[in-house]
């Protein structure tokens, strides 16, 4: 992204998403937020990653901590969300 140094935009674009889509299913409370961050993470975030880790053959340990990563990501976006909606 244009203007910004460190390269965060991505951050900001999937943080924007998942609270967009919390958002329009109105998911309440923590539970319901975090399963469908877990789900988000099961359907799309792990799939590619083992993808790539197929195809261009990553060391296990970067298969485990970028996926890790992913789910974590995904969690603290819901539990913002979660947060900030339930106040």
């Amino acid at each position: 992204m244009e203007g910004d140094p460190h390269g965060h935009g991505g951050l900001r674009v999937h943080g924007r998403s998942i609270s967009l889509l919390l958002y329009r299913l109105r998911l309440c409370g923590y539970l319901q937020p975090l399963e469908l961050a877990f789900a988000i993470w099961m359907i799309a975030a792990l799939p590619a990653t083992v993808t790539n880790f197929i195809f261009i053959k990553l060391h296990p340990a970067v298969l485990v901590s970028h996926s890790l990563g992913w789910l974590v990501r995904l969690m603290v976006f819901a539990a913002s969300y979660s947060l900030i909606i339930d106040r």
